[in-house]
C-alpha cells in the first residue's frame, strides 16, 4: 500500500510539473510595454499582447524623414505606423506593420511596409531592431507585391521605466 502511494503521489508530481512548464510557455523577455529609441531615427512605440507569444505595435516616427530622402517631396507628415508581431524564440520576434506618408492637405502620399526581427538584450531593456521598409504608391495594396525595399540601420530602442518625479525647487 506505500509502494502504491508513493507511486501515485510521485505520478502526480511529475506530471503537475510537466503540466507547469507546458503552461508557463517560452522561456524570455515579455516585448509588452513602452519603448524609446534615439539617434538617426527617433521612435515611441507601444507593444500590446493577450499573451507573451504576439500582439499588436503601435509606433510613432517624430521627426523621421517623410520625404524619404526627398523621393516623396509633397510628403510632410505620416500616420501613426501599426502592426503585429510575434515570438520566434525565447528573446526574439518578428514583425509587421503598415503606414501612410502625408501630404499638407493629409492625402496620401505613399504607403510603407516595415518588417523585421527585434531581439531583447538578457536583461529585457534593451531592444536591437533590424528591418527593411517597402515603399508603395497610395493606391497600391502593401501586401500585394513587391514594392521599393530600402534596408535600415539596426536600432538601439529602450524600454521606459517607472521614473521618480523631478523636484521642483
Amino acid at each position: 500500500m506505500n509502494r502504491c502511494f508513493s507511486f501515485c503521489i510521485l505520478t502526480a508530481i511529475f506530471f503537475c510539473g510537466v503540466t507547469s512548464v507546458a503552461i508557463a510557455g517560452p522561456d524570455g523577455c515579455k516585448l509588452q510595454g513602452s519603448w524609446y529609441g534615439t539617434g538617426d531615427i527617433t521612435l515611441l512605440t507601444t507593444y500590446n499582447g493577450m499573451s507573451a507569444n504576439s500582439g499588436t505595435i503601435i509606433e510613432e516616427l517624430p521627426g523621421f524623414d517623410y520625404t524619404i530622402y526627398g523621393n516623396f517631396p509633397a510628403a510632410v507628415g505620416a500616420t501613426t505606423l501599426r502592426g503585429t508581431w510575434q515570438r520566434t524564440g525565447g528573446n526574439t520576434f518578428i514583425f509587421t506593420q503598415v503606414g501612410y506618408g502625408l501630404d499638407e492637405d493629409g492625402n496620401i502620399v505613399y504607403k510603407v511596409k516595415n518588417s523585421g526581427t527585434k531581439t531583447l538584450s538578457e536583461d529585457c531593456n534593451l531592444m536591437e531592431v533590424v528591418c527593411t521598409m517597402e515603399f508603395y504608391g497610395p493606391d497600391d495594396d502593401p501586401f500585394a507585391g513587391p514594392g521599393y525595399c530600402m534596408e535600415l540601420d539596426p536600432l538601439a530602442v529602450y524600454r521606459m521605466m517607472i521614473d521618480a518625479p523631478c523636484s521642483v525647487d
